[in-house]
């Protein structure tokens, strides 16, 4: 054969068949990201400067999807603007009544396009949540290699009252529901309930959402007692909460199953850039 002809095949697969079937691999997994940031209004706002110390971090962990919740103070607007996510979408504005001089403070940032979108106001409120319209939002998303994926974003209402936050659950069920639509979904924030709790059975049995960390820990259970993985919210060393979830519907038409888990932003360069700490996860579609 003409040495010419190796030379074209050889070009041929290095140029167009190698990067092909490396992008579609990289397309079987996504990284997502949940973070409360403890963006209050001033003067209750701790720290501005951190905003852009998050932005900048949070880069590094390359994620595909990332969701924020308390997004409320204009320093946050940073977050909006990271250059690798061309697609972003706000959670709901404010107003509406006159308490409502916050916003929702959810931001959702994609890599992928966001093809639909829709939000919902929660009903009921209690205590300074009141100030803001916290809600739950949706959005479809277009994934080169698995299609399109639900993922949605929420942050209940704060505080001990179940019976406010059972009624966001309801609505942000309903919510969910009719947004389905036959596709794999992802629903994460701030839920403000610990794992084992009536609120949470009621996501976990009534919503049949599957909790990422007990799927990890079943593969994983050398670390069921790591603090890496089982709490988001500490005080003291003294009151340890897991507040912050990734939930999972498995109905698409590819399997999905959590390979990694961990919680992020403990510790930078020894220093919290929030009260509550960042969730990651890496998702497989099979």
């Amino acid at each position: 054969m003409n040495p010419f002809k190796y030379l074209f095949i050889f070009l041929y697969l290095f140029l167009f068949l190698l990067p092909a079937i490396s992008f579609s691999k990289e397309q079987n997994n996504l990284r997502f990201i949940s973070y409360n940031t403890w963006g209050l209004p001033s003067p209750l706002l701790i720290c501005p400067s951190r905003f852009e110390k998050i932005s900048k971090e949070i880069g590094k962990f390359k994620a595909d999807i990332i969701s924020f919740q308390e997004t409320f103070t204009k320093h946050a607007n940073i977050l909006s603007k990271i250059a690798e996510y061309p697609y972003r979408l706000y959670g709901p504005p404010k107003g509406g009544k006159k308490t409502k001089i916050l916003h929702s403070g959810l931001l959702l940032l994609s890599k992928y396009p966001i093809i639909e979108s829709d939000f919902k106001i929660y009903s009921k409120c209690g205590g300074f949540d009141c100030f803001a319209n916290k809600g739950i939002m949706w959005a479809k998303i277009n994934v080169p290699g698995i299609g399109d994926i639900n993922v949605f974003n929420t942050h209940t209402n704060a505080g001990s009252s179940n019976k406010i936050k059972s009624s966001q659950l309801v609505e942000a069920a309903d919510f969910i529901q009719a947004h389905l639509g036959g596709r794999s979904t992802i629903f994460m924030g701030d839920m403000n309930f610990a794992p084992g709790s009536e609120l949470y059975n009621y996501v976990k049995y009534n919503m049949s959402f599957q909790d990422t960390v007990d799927l990890y820990l079943t593969d994983h259970p050398e670390y069921s007692h790591d603090p890496n993985v089982l709490y988001t919210y500490i005080i003291k060393h003294i009151y340890k909460r897991r507040l912050d979830y990734f939930w999972l519907q498995d109905i698409g038409p590819r399997a999905m199953h959590p390979t990694d888990y961990k919680v992020i932003f403990n510790n930078i360069n020894g220093k919290r850039l929030s009260d509550h700490f960042g969730i990651m996860m890496d998702l497989q579609f099979h």
